[in-house]
């Protein structure tokens, strides 16, 4: 199979690329709030709306129905529905349900396989200068599929598709330019994967980092080649965005600090293409970061808040520190509580600002003193190790009381461990309360605290059993002391224990 022919059969060629974006249907509650009401009454309206004008020929609307039909959005999944609006659509010249209606004949899922029909509604969509419809083409001839093979009448209905925009079209005859030797043909190669990138898809965005790295058609530039490499990751799936993080890991903090900020100069640049939306959340987040924008820099705290932990790690743009901390500074100035707690963890590992003890505890501070949950605990921290601040046993336990009582369950179990530190026995029934409400939550140490106390008998009747069972509830754990404490609690118990423990691990668990 040509290389043209793999990407051609990895275009969005489904139903779905010209469909509206739609969300599916929520799931229904057995008691649905005043704003789920509200929305659903909305949505009622919008497809009463869609019908009329449907029925008075609004091919648009025709086309917007059908495609609430087939996801089920607002009104029940209905195939017959979606293919009866889109024909309807299609027969009043929209063009992109002339698109989805030839690929219904081409795919053969919902109405009968029929080429010659997909034929005919892929070129009258191609005479609007579709790129699905002419990508479509362009296949068919290549393939022979239902007309006679003609590969230079598919090759000029691909070049259509690109011309017209259609990323993969353009990444199609970009490969097919490979091989060529002639410096015009070369750096016309360049040019569709260069059109393909600055849409947003990935596989573009890294055939132009290669191009850079190894000096194809242009100057060799390896601090641009990676900066590409950084806008495939805005965009790619998973496993490459995992590699690419990992090769970030490996750069100089001074090489990374250039390549983000070519990154970001050229994903100013990326207009993302309605076309890769399809395929995954890109255009979606590429718009919500855009307002975000707008709100943020119109003084909108949350919205710069959110903006600095998109930064940060990298949701839908180039991920910079940097950035992040600028705004996050914004909005902690602000006033906002969580964004000073989050300013200070900023501070505390040193992302896009310097690793500053007393800058983190300024701000956790700040935080704290607006009731921030986390901020209180790692104020309590804080006093508790002289992190930023003297050491200073009574306010450390103060402000871990503070966050314990409002449900955080690490303050929680350290309200337990100051407990303990006390030495008297007469605290160790307050130390199981404090482990028991940190461990409901989840929390690891809390979990085997508990147990350590209900196998010893502190602060509460001696029951091994139940104790391991705690103790079996935190193995998936990292802590290596963890698991070799609890392994030699395991040596101590009988068979009849060991099991008894490992069924009430089991009933815990259901009430976690």
């Amino acid at each position: 199979m040509s290389p043209r022919l793999r990407l051609l059969l990895v275009t969005a060629l489904c139903l779905l690329v010209n469909l509206p974006r739609v969300a599916a249907a929520p799931a229904p509650e057995s008691k649905p709030h005043a704003t789920e009401i509200a929305k659903e009454a909305e949505q009622h309206k919008e497809i009463e709306s869609l019908r009329v004008a449907a029925e008075a020929g609004d091919a648009a609307a025709m086309n917007t129905l059908a495609g609430y039909y087939y996801v089920g959005y607002g009104v029940p999944k209905n195939n017959a529905l979606m293919v009866s609006w889109t024909r309807r659509a299609a027969e009043q010249g929209n063009v992109r349900a002339q698109f989805s209606y030839g690929a219904l004949h081409d795919r053969g899922e919902l109405i009968p396989k029929n080429t010659a029909e997909a034929l005919k509604w892929f070129r009258l969509a191609a005479a609007q200068k579709d790129s699905h419809a002419e990508l479509a083409l362009s296949s068919l001839y290549e393939t022979g599929n239902g007309v006679p093979a003609d590969p230079q009448e598919a090759a000029r209905w691909l070049r259509l598709a690109a011309e017209h925009g259609h990323f993969s079209a353009q990444q199609a005859l970009g490969h097919s330019l490979d091989t060529a030797t002639l410096p015009l043909l070369r750096q016309e190669r360049t040019a569709w994967f260069r059109r393909a990138a600055m849409q947003g898809s990935p596989h573009a965005m890294l055939e132009m980092s290669e191009i850079y790295m190894e000096g194809k058609d242009v100057p060799a530039d390896r601090t641009h080649a990676i900066a590409w490499m950084l806008l495939a990751q805005t965009t790619g799936d998973a496993e490459l965005v995992r590699n690419i993080e990992a090769f970030k890991k490996e750069l100089p903090a001074k090489q990374l600090k250039e390549v983000t900020k070519q990154a970001r100069a050229l994903w100013d640049k990326v207009e993302l293409s309605v076309i890769f939306s399809a395929g995954g959340e890109s255009f979606r987040n590429a718009q919500f970061h855009h307002t975000l924008i707008e709100k943020a820099t119109a003084g909108d705290p949350e919205a710069q808040l959110t903006l600095a932990i998109i930064y940060q790690q990298g949701d839908g743009t180039i991920a910079d520190p940097e950035l992040a901390a600028v705004w996050c500074r914004k909005a902690a100035e602000h006033g906002l509580a969580a964004a000073q707690c989050v300013l200070a963890e900023f501070h505390e590992s040193g992302i896009g600002v310097p690793q500053d003890p007393v800058e983190m505890f300024k701000w956790y501070r700040k935080a704290a003193e607006q009731g921030d949950a986390q901020a209180q605990f790692r104020l309590g921290s804080c006093y508790r190790l002289g992190e930023g601040v003297a050491p200073n046993p009574q306010l450390a336990q103060s402000w871990t009381l503070k966050s314990a009582n409002q449900g955080h369950a690490i303050a929680q179990g350290n309200m337990g461990g100051f407990c303990l530190e006390k030495g008297d026995p007469q605290y160790y029934p307050e130390a199981v309360r404090w482990f028991k409400l940190s461990a409901e939550q989840g929390h690891p140490k809390g979990m085997f605290k508990l147990g350590l106390m209900y196998s010893l008998g502190l602060g509460h009747k001696e029951n091994k059993p139940l104790g391991f069972a705690w103790m079996l509830l935190c193995l998936p754990t990292e802590d290596e002391t963890f698991r070799k404490a609890i392994e030699a609690f395991r040596a101590k118990l009988s068979p009849e224990e060991l099991k008894h423990a490992t069924d009430l691990s089991v009933e815990i668990k259901k009430t976690l």
